[in-house]
């Protein structure tokens, strides 16, 4: 039987050179491969904000040869955000050690007080760890930053789908961020097959999964609505597909 050429687009938040773990991706290059052994054109769409070029291994050249690579760079405000995101945990870092020090400092000089007041230190340090862990749990609702990128990656996605003409979209995930971009992709291009590869489940991975109740029933809400909007689900997993089906 002779299988149909078609013009295949995928789009996952992490593509190379711009990863820092290869096995996240993994999945893509080899689905990508596969498709195009099979005679069908592939294109990927992926955030290139990373300032760390990897990659991958050598074989990933051979795969990806034939693959066009489209990497959404990021726009002045995310490059700010990036900026001094990177700025904090550098000055963490310095402080960590400058404190570090201190401490050595401090228990030379004072051993009778000194590990009393370590572990009043510690634990106050823990307490507030937790009280913003909470806060983060309970307000923070999209899982990662790449929601951030969402505004320009239909902008970007926009311009690639009207030149590549594709005959199906498929939004490989986690990050789990890009999935909110389906429902608008369908708005705008109803004929468009859409179908959601689920690498790791959202709702259903405790990584992922929403620690507080208003949280949890948000995402939920969001992960249902994403998933009705879509043509298909594709599962990594049959425990997956149970979970979900």
């Amino acid at each position: 039987m002779k299988v149909e050429y078609m013009k295949i687009l995928i789009l996952a938040k992490e593509i190379p050179p711009y990863v820092c773990i290869y096995g996240s991706i993994q999945r893509v290059v080899l689905f990508s491969y596969y498709l195009i052994k099979k005679g069908h054109e592939v294109a990927v769409i992926g955030s290139g904000r990373r300032d760390n070029v990897y990659n991958g291994p050598v074989w990933w050249e051979e795969y990806l040869n034939k693959v066009k690579i489209f990497p959404l760079l990021p726009g002045g405000l995310l490059k700010y955000f990036d900026f001094k995101k990177e700025k904090i945990k550098k000055k963490k870092s310095k402080e960590i050690y400058s404190y570090d020090l201190k401490i050595n400092d401090y228990i030379s000089k004072n051993k009778n007080g000194a590990k009393k007041k370590l572990f009043k230190n510690l634990i106050w340090s823990k307490m507030i760890y937790k009280l913003m862990r909470k806060i983060y749990n309970n307000l923070f609702i999209f899982g990662d930053d790449g929601i951030l990128e969402v505004p320009s990656l239909k902008k970007h996605l926009n311009k690639i789908i009207n030149d590549l003409k594709p005959d199906i979209l498929i939004v490989s995930a986690p990050p789990h961020s890009w999935l909110r971009i389906i429902p608008w992709v369908k708005y705008q291009y109803p004929t468009l097959p859409l179908i959601i590869d689920f690498r790791d489940g959202w709702t259903s991975t405790g990584l992922f999964r929403a620690n507080s109740f208003i949280r949890k029933c948000w995402q939920d809400y969001i992960e249902k609505r994403i998933i009705f909007s879509a043509d298909g689900v594709v599962f990594v997993s049959p425990v997956l597909e149970k979970f979900y089906v």
